[in-house]
């Protein structure tokens, strides 16, 4: 049967003239191999500043699509070419058997941020991440030479984030047959050397120690401006995202704090579509996807454009 190539190339790629915004799928080399991206481009004018997603680990990395998805989308609309992509060990990337890593992450997203530069031929980069996407967005800014981080969330400790990943698992467990009273508590094994399964992302001993050392407070290196939003159920300032923004402060990074409260504020990186009536599932975190966007979007708009050549970096 013969195959029209045409016609899969069309299906490749869309325009929204209501959003104003095109879209296509894109090959984003990197150097642990190839992988597949979105780019999403205004239909008119571009602004000088291009966006990149940095999503988050493990499980977390499709729970968040939505949110990445739609904060894309908005940005696009509002004049900046973004690019979304999938690091190693996700989705339609090269190696099916790879296993994503902490540095794994930073550096596919160093790859992804020169991928844009050349596709969208922006002059200034901005990253955009969620949870452990922020974490890995701080990491990779200064090597990008990147003008400005929105961080949602941040994984400020990233124990803390390993801890509360493991604790909303569906563990399959190391045996695959333990029973009820069998099953070895699995943050004890982590810290042993062993391994789990979370919700389908293997997560090793030395996923425990990579993440046991990783403190956003002790980053240095980058000086651009930063939007640093917590995301919670009330207005009580959180303890990490606070020191985090004084961290930053002090190393003379432009910062920008917002809150953002919701009651479903808790789901943020888990599933969040749940039976609303028979045979119809609900997104419970729609009105916290949006508000976050919303405030997201209007930041990174209103971020300044970068006053230093192409290829200058921040140090």
């Amino acid at each position: 049967m013969p195959v029209d190539l045409e016609r899969l190339e069309a299906l490749a790629s869309f325009t929204d003239p209501v959003m104003g915004i095109s879209e296509r799928f894109v090959d984003v080399p990197l150097r642990s191999g190839s992988t597949i991206g979105v780019l999403s481009l205004p239909v008119g004018a571009r602004a000088a500043t291009g966006w990149l997603m940095s999503h988050s680990f493990g499980p977390e990395q499709g729970n968040l699509t939505a949110l990445d998805v739609a904060i894309a989308r908005r940005l696009a609309s509002r004049g900046s070419p973004v690019l979304r992509f999938q690091c190693q060990g996700y989705g339609d990337s090269e190696h099916a058997t790879f296993v994503p890593t902490i540095d794994s992450h930073v550096q596919d997203t160093v790859d992804a941020a020169g991928a844009l530069r050349e596709l969208a031929g922006v002059r200034s980069i901005g990253l955009v991440g969620t949870r452990f996407g922020a974490s890995c967005a701080l990491l990779a800014a200064p090597e990008v030479a990147a003008d400005h981080v929105a961080l949602i969330a941040p994984a400020v400790r990233g124990v803390h984030f390993l801890r509360e990943l493991v604790r909303s698992r569906a563990v399959i467990e190391l045996s695959g047959s333990a029973g009820p009273g069998d099953t070895p508590d699995a943050w004890s094994a982590l810290k042993d050397g062993g391994s789990i399964s979370v919700r389908g992302s293997l997560i090793t001993g030395d996923h425990y120690r990579a993440f046991d050392a990783l403190d956003l407070r002790t980053t240095r290196g980058f000086t651009g401006s930063a939007l640093v939003m917590q995301v919670s159920t009330g207005t009580e300032p959180r303890r990490g995202v606070s020191e985090l923004s004084d961290r930053l402060e002090s190393q003379g990074v432009t910062v920008t704090r917002a809150v953002v409260t919701d009651p479903s504020a808790a789901f943020l990186g888990e599933r969040h579509f749940r039976p609303a009536e028979r045979d119809l599932l609900g997104n419970i975190a729609a009105d916290l996807h949006e508000k976050i966007s919303t405030a997201v979007v209007d930041w990174c708009a209103d971020a300044p454009a970068a006053t230093e050549p192409e290829g200058s970096a921040r140090r």
